[in-house]
């Protein structure tokens, strides 16, 4: 989620089949071919982390006692959300104090670029969350559910205001990238969005 932010979804169910629009080819994954041979072997994977590792250890967190370490990583995205937070909107209210059209148009980026940060604060914590809990439900644990639901909810309200940065900014959108082939943000949130209203029972 790090890396999709605002982008990335959650995934229900355990097994669900995750959308192609998710996927990409990584260059340096590629196969590559014989000397003057046409043939071109394509890899794709897919961006989404669907499950929640057993400990955060797999994320190279370390901590002495009990637990998986996720409560860790959790707390450490919803800190680093509320400052991004608290950055964008400091940007955001500077705007009538900005001098020249050189001066509102960096500040405009900059803003951009800061909220898009706190979305995908936004997004990692929720995910954690979200997938945490969904291991809990797959124990037994029915008593999450309302939990999980109002994280959709966040999370969709997230997706919703961050496709504009990518519309206002498309330098920001991950299909500009030059490492791989990717879907446009507009098109993954558009399906994330869609998803989650399903889940939701809002579709």
């Amino acid at each position: 989620p790090s890396f999709l932010g605002p982008c990335h979804p959650l995934v229900p169910e355990k097994d669900a089949q995750v959308p192609d629009v998710f996927d990409a080819a990584l260059f340096f994954l590629q196969e590559g071919e014989e000397t003057f041979s046409r043939a071109r072997t394509e890899i794709r994977i897919s961006l989404v982390m669907a499950d929640l590792p057993e400990t955060a250890r797999s994320v190279h967190i370390e901590w002495e006692g009990d637990g998986d370490g996720w409560d860790i990583v959790l707390r450490e995205y919803r800190a680093a959300a509320a400052r991004a937070m608290t950055a964008w909107r400091f940007l955001a209210a500077a705007g009538p104090r900005a001098r020249t059209d050189a001066d509102r148009d960096s500040l405009f980026e900059e803003t951009m670029l800061t909220e898009l940060v706190y979305r995908t604060f936004e997004a990692c914590a929720n995910t954690v969350e979200f997938l945490h809990l969904r291991r809990d439900l797959e124990d037994g644990d029915e008593s999450v559910v309302a939990r999980m639901r109002d994280i959709a909810a966040a999370e969709l309200a997230n997706a919703e205001r961050a496709a504009p940065i990518y519309a206002a900014c498309p330098w920001l959108d991950i299909a500009e990238r030059a490492d791989g082939t990717y879907s446009k943000c507009e098109d993954m949130i558009r399906v994330k969005c869609d998803w989650l209203r399903r889940y939701l029972g809002e579709a």
